[in-house]
């Protein structure tokens, strides 16, 4: 009697055409196929400028040495116009052009020309007002893509520097007084000193508007308008009003501070321009140097002890006020510094976000890291938010955000006292080195972070070049 077979089952044994353990032809062609399909990533972009003329004009070095004398005068670090440029420079038809820039002149020397170019930087560095800067910014934009020419550029050029400001000279000076009120309830005051606060800094922003640009009253004016105030608001104290000079006092001096000029050059020191960055933070140290000496001879004037003329008392209005302030210092800085139309709201974004970054900064791990923290991340947001409708340059909202970010982080009102012989000067000094230190290497971490976004973002999100 025969034994029945077992009916074999397909794809279980080893070696049979229909086993598991091996794929078909027609699978892996399958399986090949779906790995096709799905999304590659796309190759990160170049941030090498591309040329788009053949032959550069006659005057394109002039339009070099015009628009770089204008970015100098901006207060930007001189990486970021040798940067930008090159760009225009390579976009227009001259890659080997040499560009030499320091903080307050340049040299640009192109091939074939027969002479070399050198400039000065023609506006007071932290000045600049808003609605040129963007223009200048847009201009250089459309010269870095060839949308316009060496002729129509230089003419364009010249208008700007002739554009009148958008407000008229009292709105300014109401937008300084706003700024300084900002600032004193952010350094905790009541409402009485806020309003002198608000007084003390429209009456500096009106001086601020009568000084010209290039005068010794310009080098005078930190140290004039220190004395000024700091002779009122101490003269106010002996009298018995007003417990807190220092927080009357600081707000109406805040933009003469040099915080955005010392960050600056902290970025020219990390970035290898050691010329730049060292003589920049020596003009930055001369003004505060010189706002010490303004307020330390205001109080001996009026004869005050130091010990009364520079104690603090917080009385914070709320814990909303400082929400508030921000606000207001972003109003106060668009009229002040006339802000080209429909960047209010931006403005605004950008500094909630370097104040919102500053505080989880400080709340996680002190005020050192909530200056750096603060820095990158309004940094990052201000060259993202820029492609938007309406929006203006990077730098508009990036260089206000350094008078939020300094009070804050590096106590200054401990900056302040270390005018006083008798208060631990090292303490204050320390204290506000250290922040600046933190502020530039945030701007630094926020420009790398941008760069990495910019060559990896999809080309739809129109990223500009940094």
């Amino acid at each position: 009697m025969s034994t029945p077979r077992r009916p074999e089952r397909r794809g279980s044994g080893q070696g049979q055409p229909g086993a598991r353990g091996r794929a078909s032809p027609a699978r892996s062609r399958r399986a090949v196929r779906r790995l096709a399909v799905l999304p590659r990533l796309p190759a990160p972009r170049s941030l090498d400028p591309v040329p788009r003329v053949d032959e550069p004009s006659a005057r394109l070095q002039q339009l070099l040495v015009a628009l770089g004398a204008s970015l100098v005068g901006s207060g930007l670090p001189v990486s970021d116009v040798v940067r930008t440029l090159t760009r225009v420079a390579v976009s227009l038809g001259a890659p080997s052009a040499e560009l030499l820039v320091f903080p307050n002149a340049l040299i640009v020397a192109v091939p074939g020309q027969d002479e070399t170019r050198i400039a000065l930087g023609s506006s007071v560095a932290g000045e600049a007002r808003f609605d040129r800067t963007a223009a200048l910014l847009g201009l250089v934009d459309r010269a870095s893509r060839a949308e316009i020419g060496v002729e129509d550029a230089l003419a364009e050029l010249e208008r700007l520097e002739r554009r009148p400001p958008r407000f008229p000279w009292w709105v300014r000076m109401t937008g300084h007084g706003l700024s300084a009120a900002a600032i004193a309830v952010l350094l905790h005051t009541s409402l009485g000193e806020l309003a002198v606060a608000l007084l003390l800094g429209t009456a500096v922003g009106g001086l601020k508007l009568l000084t010209r640009a290039g005068t010794i009253s310009a080098v005078l004016l930190p140290v004039t308008s220190a004395f000024a105030v700091s002779v009122v608001v101490f003269f106010a104290a002996a009298h018995g009003w007003g417990q807190n000079p220092l927080v009357m006092l600081v707000p109406a001096l805040i933009s003469l501070l040099p915080g955005s000029t010392l960050a600056v050059a902290i970025i020219e020191l990390a970035a290898g321009d050691m010329i730049a960055g060292a003589s920049r933070m020596m003009s930055g140290l001369l003004q505060f140097a010189l706002l010490a000496f303004g307020i330390v001879a205001g109080y001996a004037a009026v004869g005050l002890d130091s010990l009364q003329a520079l104690i603090v008392a917080q009385s914070p209005i709320g814990a909303w006020s400082p929400w508030v302030a921000v606000l207001l210092f972003a109003v106060g800085n668009y009229f002040y510094f006339c802000g080209p139309p429909r960047c209010l709201p931006y403005l605004i974004a950008v500094l909630y976000v370097g104040y919102a970054g500053q505080v989880l900064g400080n709340e996680a791990l002190g005020a050192l890291f909530g200056g750096f923290l603060g820095a990158m991340l309004l940094t990052t947001t201000s060259s993202v938010v820029q492609v938007l409708p309406g929006a203006p340059p990077a730098t508009v909202t990036f260089l206000p955000a350094f008078w939020v970010l300094a009070p804050g982080a590096a106590g200054l009102i401990g900056l302040t006292q270390s005018a006083g012989a008798d208060l631990s000067p090292n303490v204050g000094l320390a204290a506000f080195a250290g922040t600046v230190l933190a502020i530039g290497l945030g701007v630094l971490a926020g420009t790398g972070v941008y760069r990495s976004l910019y060559r990896w973002a999809p080309a739809r999100w129109r990223l500009r070049v940094p």
